[in-house]
């Protein structure tokens, strides 16, 4: 009866959401101000893309499944401007800033709220 229960309980570790991390933190903050000061300009962009391919390669290495894939779509996001010439269009970029500002603050709260 103790090895099931210590089976089980092994086992269900793996559903709780990892602990909280500082550098997952600061990271995730770093981003959503590049967002907020994002002017679609290319060096903003490539400053976006190297915190997000920073946050995920880390999430990966420390193996925080939880918050991996969130991530990955915020770099689809974000991969988007290179399908584009630019720099995009004014309208373009309050659109996109708005939608990878959402992205990027579920992010934090998933990784700000843990314990």
């Amino acid at each position: 009866m103790h090895k099931l229960l210590f089976i089980f309980f092994i086992s269900s570790c793996s559903l709780l959401p990892s602990t909280f991390d500082y550098n997952q933190s600061h990271m995730i903050t770093n981003i959503q101000q590049d967002i907020i000061h994002l002017t679609c300009s290319q060096d903003d962009i490539i400053r976006l893309d190297e915190h997000i391919e920073w946050l995920e390669l880390y999430s990966i290495s420390k193996d925080t499944s939880d918050i991996v894939p969130m991530i990955e779509i915020l770099d689809k996001e974000v991969s988007e401007f290179h399908k584009r010439e630019l720099p995009p269009s004014k309208t373009y970029c309050n659109i996109k800033k708005k939608i990878l500002l959402q992205h990027a603050n579920m992010i934090a709260n998933t990784i700000q709220g843990r314990f």
